[in-house]
């Protein structure tokens, strides 16, 4: 779902998405294969080139939402975004299946390329709805967080375990400090 649905929007702002309210109307989307990232990673490699991956999360994560409407706090309806900024839809933090969704995710990242590190973004994650969703308020609960800063923190420091475990280091922009980070990031 994620190369036929996530990887297609249906159109692209033209201009600003301050001052424009024009599309250019045309879908546009694409992804790589397993087979071309190796053969990029190789590419790389002969090169002394270490490709890093980005997976963005919990937030910019439109493409998965709309691929997979349970990941989000609303379950949908979600589309692919068609201009830039973020959105304040992003990825649950409160249900398992979005972390047991992640893991599968990176599980194949890892296989596909072998950095010592994961950037996993982190950055512009609104908390709108996870102030709103059942799901996230029970995590704060459960686990004794604050707030929806704690809870991001939370989120990357548990997926940080999952990479560790794996053998790999966790990076990310710099927005990951809000919530707290471990040393290790």
């Amino acid at each position: 779902e994620l190369t036929r649905v996530g990887s297609v929007r249906r159109e692209t702002l033209i201009g600003h998405y301050k001052t424009s309210d024009r599309y250019d109307g045309t879908p546009h989307g694409g992804y790589y294969t397993q087979d071309e990232i190796r053969e990029v990673v190789a590419y790389a490699a002969e090169r002394c080139i270490e490709v890093i991956p980005e997976i963005e999360l919990p937030g910019h994560s439109m493409a998965a939402l709309a691929s997979y409407p349970w990941l989000g706090c609303t379950k949908g309806p979600y589309e692919v975004r068609t201009t830039w900024f973020y959105s304040s839809d992003v990825l649950c933090a409160g249900r398992e299946t979005t972390f047991e969704f992640l893991e599968n995710v990176l599980a194949e990242v890892l296989e596909l390329f072998p950095s010592k590190y994961i950037h996993i973004g982190g950055d512009e994650c609104p908390r709108v709805r996870w102030e709103k969703c059942p799901d996230c308020r029970r995590r704060i609960r459960q686990e004794g967080l604050k707030d929806g800063d704690d809870l991001q923190s939370y989120f990357v420091s548990r997926i940080e375990k999952w990479l560790h475990a794996r053998g790999r280091e966790m990076i990310g922009w710099d927005e990951l400090l809000e919530g707290g980070v471990t040393p290790s990031t």
